[in-house]
């Protein structure tokens, strides 16, 4: 990143995967040194980060595990700034949410986004519905960037 001018922007959302994710064996590496890219973005005023781990396609099914989650703590536990935590839809189950929850736990500043670019089977979706909505500690703190679920939440008012 280099130096920018003063800000024009209310309010800026900068999105990177800057760790490894699920599946561990086949999901990438991020492109560059997390550290740094905190230590630059964090200077920014008024931002929203958004901080992944990388995915694979060889099981889109893998679970977040828990050594993920504790690295992507242990690096943004000083940040003052707002983070979202992008989240592969298919990924979210119960095996990821034992250890994602910590997230939660840990700042009311942070919070999920949920993405997926295909429609989730409707037991997925009462899944994910259920664990982060209908919990109050919970509730309001996940963005959602996922197909099909309007017409999933439009048929659950009905």
């Amino acid at each position: 990143l280099r130096p920018l001018p003063p800000p024009r922007h209310k309010h800026l959302w900068i999105n990177a995967d800057i760790l490894k994710g699920p599946p561990l064996i086949s999901s990438g590496y991020p492109q560059f040194a997390a550290r740094d890219f905190l230590d630059k973005s964090a200077e920014l005023p008024n931002t929203t980060l958004s901080l992944g781990w990388t995915t694979g396609l060889a099981d889109v099914h893998s679970p977040y595990v828990a050594s993920m989650v504790d690295e992507m703590m242990t690096l943004v536990d000083d940040l003052q700034c707002e983070i979202t935590f992008p989240v592969r839809a298919t990924s979210f189950n119960s095996e990821s949410w034992l250890h994602l929850r910590k997230l939660f736990d840990r700042s009311s500043r942070w919070t999920l986004t949920l993405w997926w670019s295909q429609e989730l089977p409707k037991e997925q979706l009462d899944f994910i519905y259920n664990t982060l909505e209908s919990d109050e500690r919970y509730k309001n703190r996940t963005y959602y960037d996922i197909v099909g679920l309007r017409e999933f939440l439009c048929e659950r008012m009905k």
